[in-house]
């Protein structure tokens, strides 16, 4: 029996474990490895809204993000239709992003549901209280995780795939190799000492979890940084952008 190890807790980690584990059947052992499993990855405090920020220029790297978000639009649009909806934390969410200046229009509006652009004075822009400083508003819906509720039901998943699990720290993913038919980076911020790539830097972002069970839509400032999204524990309020090691809360922020 060959045996994979993926490296990496997050939503990453665990989609790609179980999805190897679903593909591959018992002929190959998948095992996790990570010193943090849910609820203490950064993947737990993410607002884990679908909607795609362009990586890369248009040519290759954006024809393989389109790709990607076709196909986990349709991943989580057949879990939304499931009995397992529930116990993984998906909802399909109405809302908004908002830009100062007239925006064209994204390649994935015909992927979401219900896309369309909108004045500052519509009746949708006033509903969710939009300042006239925004010129340009799309509206549509998308799928929203509460991850606290997805990373557990993801893990489920895996173990009774007959997945495997470590809670240990791993100093080079090369180490691994002499156990290991195939190693996974889904390190995250960790592939920089894992893997010694100096160029991986850590961006902070703070958030807050408020009781305002009302608000049911998002809405998204152009920059990506400043949102809310309501999830199943909560509404969720950010955002920051900050290259920062710490995680310690910051009141300023």
């Amino acid at each position: 029996m060959e045996r994979v190890a993926v490296v990496g807790a997050g939503v990453i980690g665990l989609s790609t474990a179980l999805l190897l584990s679903e593909r591959l059947g018992p002929s190959v052992s998948v095992t996790v490895i990570a010193d943090r499993f849910s609820p203490f990855t950064n993947s737990d405090a993410s607002g884990a809204s679908l909607i795609p920020f362009n990586l890369g220029k248009e040519g290759e790297q954006e024809a393989q993000q389109r790709r990607w978000f076709v196909e986990t639009f349709q991943h989580l649009q057949d879990l939304n239709c499931s009995r397992d909806a529930r116990p993984a934390g998906i909802s399909l969410v109405g809302g908004a992003v908002a830009f100062k200046e007239e925006t064209p229009l994204p390649w994935w509006k015909d992927i979401v549901f219900g896309f369309r652009q909108v004045p500052w004075n519509s009746q949708e822009a006033r509903a969710l209280a939009i300042p006239p400083s925004y010129k340009s508003i799309w509206f549509f819906s998308t799928y929203m995780l509460t991850c606290k509720q997805y990373l557990p039901w993801l893990m489920a998943r895996f173990k009774e795939k007959g997945g495997r699990v470590e809670k240990r720290r791993v100093g080079k993913l090369a180490e691994l190799l002499k156990v290991y038919d195939a190693v996974i980076n889904c390190s995250g911020l960790g592939a920089r000492d894992l893997a010694g790539d100096s160029t991986v830097f850590p961006v902070r972002g703070a958030t807050v979890v408020v009781q305002a069970p009302w608000v049911k839509h998002f809405l998204i400032d152009e920059d990506g940084f400043r949102y809310m999204f309501p999830r199943a524990d909560g509404l969720q309020l950010g955002g920051t952008k900050e290259e920062s090691w710490s995680e310690e809360p910051d009141d300023k922020e």
